[in-house]
């Protein structure tokens, strides 16, 4: 009889101990989407580069995302600069899985002054949205790609 316990006992722990292997608990979707936006005016991504055909002047090459009051909902300042030449304007990034609070990041182009403007979801990947290039002293900003998430 004594024996008879002992294998049921371990059968018993097999089959749980089994059981546990198998099963994972994965965090929610949202744990990745813990960042939150700071205080508005804050610079959250910049790049610069010295803009290297003007050898008198330091001037620079430089994009910069800053957080509004609105950035919660995914809206931020942009400003632009090819010398002496400034530009500000708005962007709003896209709405994600589970409402994620985006991080915008910026990416350095293969152009000598082009970086790409676009947006971390927690996972660590750059998911781009605008193309920043300046070409004989005039900067553009345009849009490269969309984001649809299917409900």
């Amino acid at each position: 009889m004594d024996v008879r316990m002992i294998v049921l006992s371990c059968s018993l722990l097999f089959c749980l101990s089994c059981q546990n292997t198998e099963q994972k608990t994965l965090p929610p979707a949202s744990a990745t989407s813990r960042w939150k936006p700071p205080v508005a005016g804050t610079t959250i991504a910049a790049y610069e580069k010295r803009i290297a055909e003007d050898k008198l002047n330091k001037l620079y090459f430089r994009v910069s995302v800053t957080s509004t009051p609105q950035s919660l909902q995914g809206i931020y300042n942009i400003q632009l600069e090819y010398g002496y030449n400034i530009n500000k304007t708005q962007i709003t990034l896209p709405e994600w899985v589970n409402h994620a609070v985006l991080r915008p990041r910026i990416k350095a182009g293969s152009a000598a002054y082009q970086c790409f403007i676009g947006f971390d979801a927690g996972d660590g990947i750059f998911h781009e949205l605008y193309e920043v290039t300046a070409v004989n002293g005039t900067i553009r900003m345009k849009k490269t790609k969309d984001y649809v998430i299917n409900h």
